[in-house]
């Protein structure tokens, strides 16, 4: 068992799976499932539920530490807990039909968040539709996915690779090495895009 493996294992050895019912899957990636579902205490309140397939703790690490410092941002996906299961377990986001106010009020929603995010000195580096999720009935807005996000240091080199690339900056896809000094300005870019797409009715802008 390695380092992270261990810091991981120590923290939430005691939580249980079984408190919670998972219900359907409602996204998929690379290294993880999102599924909808919930705990078996308050069956009125719905959660993402993310499987992470072990491959990197590192990043697992990474990504509950970010989860903990953002729990005060009101639209930033809110960690209730995290458990460890044999097994491995994020959301396939269907963007609703938007009209002109909805796509104002999500694009106002979703800026403001990440501007908080980055006052907290965190870039996202993954901002996409499928990390975006929308209830539509109650007027909610959700960012989710921080496996890739990172503290922001001016002087740390950034791989340019990560993200995906109808999203990425042009700074990072003009960038011939594999890293560079990108700022937080690349969430804002991505967050373009997706605003784009709510427009024009697509979620192939730039691919």
């Amino acid at each position: 068992m390695g380092f992270f493996n261990q810091k991981i294992y120590h923290l939430y050895q005691k939580r249980d799976i079984n408190n919670y019912i998972i219900q359907y899957k409602i996204g998929e990636g690379k290294f993880s499932d999102v599924y909808k579902g919930y705990n078996i205490k308050e069956k009125d309140k719905p959660v993402a539920i993310k499987i992470l397939r072990p491959n990197d703790f590192q990043k697992i690490y990474n990504e509950i530490i970010i989860l903990q410092q953002i729990q005060n941002i009101q639209n930033a996906l809110k960690l209730i807990e995290v458990v460890i299961h044999k097994e491995t377990l994020v959301p396939y986001k269907i963007i609703p039909r938007l009209n002109e106010r909805d796509i104002r009020f999500y694009s106002y929603i979703l800026l403001e968040t990440i501007q908080k995010i980055h006052q907290l000195g965190i870039i996202h580096r993954d901002i996409k539709f499928e990390n975006i999720i929308i209830n539509h009935e109650k007027r909610k807005l959700r960012i989710v996915d921080w496996g890739l996000s990172s503290k922001y240091q001016p002087e740390r080199l950034m791989n340019n690779r990560v993200g995906t690339v109808a999203f990425r900056a042009p700074e990072m896809l003009i960038q011939q090495n594999f890293e560079g000094h990108f700022s937080p300005a690349i969430d804002i870019w991505a967050a373009g895009v997706c605003i784009s797409g709510m427009c024009r009715k697509t979620n192939n802008v730039l691919q």
